[in-house]
């Protein structure tokens, strides 16, 4: 979650803690044109903003998201000295730029495969039936090929 966001509706946190999913920190501002060359008290800003927000409304965080995957110079050592795994993905759905839900649906079935962490996105830059309606199909479809869907384990994950 993005820490400004949820600073805003920390109901919305609590009710997706309550029902038992796992948060984690995706920056405090969600910067995309500028966080790959932020220094070292910038990074550990976005982090421990976001933290403390998320942590705040009952949160407790051990994954970590960069925006637009963006891997800074000092981001290893920061999720380190936070007990923080990162985590990417392997399938992008491009639901932020797709016509319509078929193209997000097929995009997603087509390449996930076993171990996939799949992209996908909430908010206003997605067309709400595109979201919703495309998450439930693809879901569908992952069980119908035999997936189910888990969590990232913490001790499994590494920086890379």
């Amino acid at each position: 979650m993005i820490g400004s966001k949820a600073q805003k509706y920390p109901e919305l946190v609590r009710a997706v803690v309550a029902r038992g999913h796992t948060i984690g920190n995706h920056t405090y501002s969600h910067p995309l044109k500028d966080f790959w060359c932020a220094g070292r008290k910038r990074v550990q800003r976005e982090l421990d903003d976001s933290l403390e927000v998320l942590k705040r409304a009952g949160a407790d965080v051990h994954f970590f998201r960069s925006p637009v995957g963006i891997k800074n110079l000092f981001l290893k050592g920061c999720l380190s000295q936070r007990d923080l795994r990162c985590v990417a993905w392997t399938v992008r759905s491009g639901d932020t730029f797709a016509s319509g839900k078929e193209t997000v649906i097929k995009r997603v079935l087509n390449n996930v495969k076993p171990g996939a962490i799949i992209l996908m996105h909430e908010g206003d830059s997605v067309e709400k039936m595109i979201r919703i309606e495309a998450l439930r199909a693809i879901l569908l479809g992952l069980y119908e090929q035999g997936f189910s869907c888990i969590l990232p384990r913490q001790e499994s994950l590494h920086y890379s």
